[in-house]
């Protein structure tokens, strides 16, 4: 299960930080004025996804000690 949320949660992140930029986009250059109040809200839960990412990665760290921040740093081995 907690495999399946880490997935998920990626798949979120990676959708917001696609979204975010083509809908911030669409309503500069396409003048679609519509998508600004939708942009700001995929804005702010990128920002929101991405602060949890960076909690859980501490808490991988910290708490758990299992190396996964480790293994995400290049160069270094777990």
């Amino acid at each position: 299960m907690i495999e399946a949320a880490a997935k998920w949660g990626h798949r979120l992140l990676y959708l917001l930080m696609i979204a975010a930029p083509v809908m911030g986009a669409l309503a500069w250059y396409a003048k679609l004025g519509w998508i600004g109040d939708p942009h700001g809200l995929v804005a702010n839960a990128l920002m929101i996804v991405a602060l949890g990412h960076a909690v859980l990665a501490l808490y991988h760290h910290y708490v758990l000690k299992d190396g996964t921040l480790r293994r995400m740093i290049r160069g270094t081995s777990a």
